[in-house]
């Protein structure tokens, strides 16, 4: 299958520096839709002969989907994957990640119960593999809604430090300047994001920051065009309307407001 092409004109003297955007490229095009037939492939199998890698994978897949059902899914599978192999650190991740959703969407366990326990696996995921970025990015998600904005860029940065073309860990870092009051410090993130990963199954977030963005600068215009590009993205959820609503009503549209909502 065709993943990636595309054309670069540059001078000779800027031969490394291309290498290397090249190779980030590549990899932030290629590891999505490696993941997506993983996943793909794991759902194929029945559960009782699923591996912790199988196992994982389906639970990715089930996150992604940002529904409830989904979230409650992937956290069994994620559990499930930690049980058959305790040492496979993305599984905790997962985790960490998911008990994080269940926090901002309100389900499950009580909030700091559930914040706690993503701490926990958070950490654990990290202590047994410090060069997973995966562990490192879900342990900044987990920072990010403890609110402890100065210590989720950390591991945001080691996570990118690792692999450098994962698009996810620059979009958080993105939402945590935009949550922490530094909103204009945001873009350049979310256009790497972009840049590595056009096609990433977290897109509707990164778009999403972008219409908090503008939306926190006053840029209500900007803010719209963001929105609606939002909503033409197959992975977004009530946010993005509820902040398309939020800015129309700063623009004096209360009809369209109305309707967004």
């Amino acid at each position: 299958n065709h993943l990636w092409a595309k054309k670069y004109d540059r001078e000779l003297e800027d031969i490394f520096a291309l290498q290397d955007e090249i190779t980030q490229t590549v990899v932030g095009s290629i590891e999505p839709e490696l993941a997506r037939a993983e996943q793909a492939r794991g759902r194929q199998k029945p559960t009782e002969s699923l591996g912790a890698w199988e196992t994982y994978q389906q639970g990715l897949w089930h996150m992604w989907q940002s529904t409830k059902d989904g979230r409650a899914e992937s956290m069994r599978l994620f559990k499930r994957a930690s049980e058959i192999d305790p040492m496979f650190a993305s599984a905790h991740a997962g985790v960490a990640f998911t008990h994080t959703t269940l926090y901002l969407h309100g389900e499950g366990v009580a909030p700091l119960e559930a914040l706690n326990a993503a701490l926990e696996a958070g950490r654990k995921a990290v202590a047994l593999d410090a060069q997973d970025a995966v562990g490192h990015w879900a342990l900044g998600f987990v920072f990010l809604f403890r609110r402890e904005f100065s210590t989720s860029p950390n591991e945001y940065n080691k996570s990118i430090e690792i692999n450098p073309s994962y698009a996810q860990a620059h979009i958080q870092i993105g939402l945590n300047y935009a949550f922490s009051g530094r909103p204009e410090l945001s873009f350049p993130y979310f256009a790497e994001a972009k840049r590595l990963s056009p096609k990433d199954p977290q897109n509707w977030v990164r778009l999403m920051g972008h219409i908090y963005v503008h939306y926190l600068l006053g840029n209500y215009e900007e803010a719209l065009v963001s929105a609606q590009e939002a909503i033409n993205d197959p992975g977004s959820i009530f946010w993005v309307w509820a902040m398309q609503a939020a800015t129309l009503a700063r623009l004096g549209r209360s009809e369209e407001a109305r309707a967004a909502l």
